[in-house]
């Protein structure tokens, strides 16, 4: 028994026939048995996200879900990030992105290109150091970091925000 099968056989009639429509949506078939694709399926699902709704508005509705997100006082951190990632992961799902932001992007390529020898670089050197360095995924880590701190509780941590933004 493969462990898709132990994850699908744990899965109640209507969530299985959501999740075959989740699966035809996404050209893939329940026989392909790909256990990616069915755990983000099942986040999706999880989180009444239906594979039938507008794409659009799963996208909004996925982010304005994260952007309103804030820590409660009760809370723990490990909570609350599990939760924060939880949405973020769910609008990467509908092929959302957050991090898609050219201004950061623009801003983190000039202050990669500060740290190379331009001068003694090609410009194809540049490029490919550039495209090494995978600014993208900077820009996506350092975004996720700042929005997790912006939104922590701040009677808990409004001290340590304060010290990070002196830094």
């Amino acid at each position: 028994m493969s462990l898709f099968d132990v994850i699908w056989g744990q899965c109640s009639p209507i969530m299985q026939t959501k999740l075959k429509a989740e699966f035809t949506a996404k050209g893939k078939s329940i026989d392909d048995k790909d256990v990616t694709l069915l755990l983000k399926a099942i986040k999706g699902v999880s989180y009444r996200f239906d594979s039938t709704i507008n794409p659009y508005e799963a996208v909004v509705e996925g982010k304005r879900r994260w952007y309103a997100l804030r820590q409660g006082p009760n809370e723990s951190p490990v909570d609350f990030l599990t939760y924060f990632k939880y949405l973020f992961e769910l609008i990467e799902h509908y092929r959302g992105d957050i991090a898609d932001d050219t201004v950061l992007i623009d801003y983190e390529t000039t202050e990669f290109k500060k740290t190379l020898d331009l001068v003694a670089l090609t410009d194809i050197e540049v490029n490919n150091a550039i495209l090494a360095y995978d600014i993208p995924m900077v820009v996506k880590n350092k975004l996720l970091a700042v929005a997790f701190l912006l939104r922590a509780d701040r009677a808990r941590y409004g001290d340590l925000l304060r010290d990070l933004r002196k830094s």
